[in-house]
């Protein structure tokens, strides 16, 4: 009965956008749903990292933000820049958080490739 009422209660919540943060239930079942969200976003991202197509596909994405380049430029093109550098370094973050090892395997694997190919 009371897993019942809880699951009501998640639902209830996410159908709410708002809820009274003075009300402990409330807070309680927001805390349980970001949650669950964050571990599906986690989750779809580790799927992603378990292929060594997705792996290389995240590699080029990092490669195109320039998370380890200057991103000073002098003129307009800092911001524009700074902002990719800022995506990427969430990507990283996010990376990191999903599956620890996923980003030396990327390298490892990126690595392998260069000296294949040159």
């Amino acid at each position: 009965m009371q897993r019942h009422n809880e699951r009501e209660m998640v639902e209830r919540a996410a159908e709410e956008k708002t809820y009274d943060a003075g009300d402990l239930e409330a807070v309680t079942t927001a805390r349980r749903r970001a949650k669950v969200a964050r571990d599906g976003e986690l989750g779809e991202l580790r799927a992603l990292l378990a292929t060594e197509g997705g792996r290389s596909v995240v590699w080029r994405i990092l490669g195109r933000c320039g998370i380890y380049a200057p991103s000073y430029a002098g003129d307009e093109q800092t911001e524009y820049r700074e902002g990719r550098r800022s995506i990427g370094l969430w990507l990283l973050a996010e990376i990191q958080a999903a599956d620890r090892r996923a980003y030396l395997t990327m390298m490892d694997e990126a690595l392998t490739k260069e000296q294949a190919s040159g």
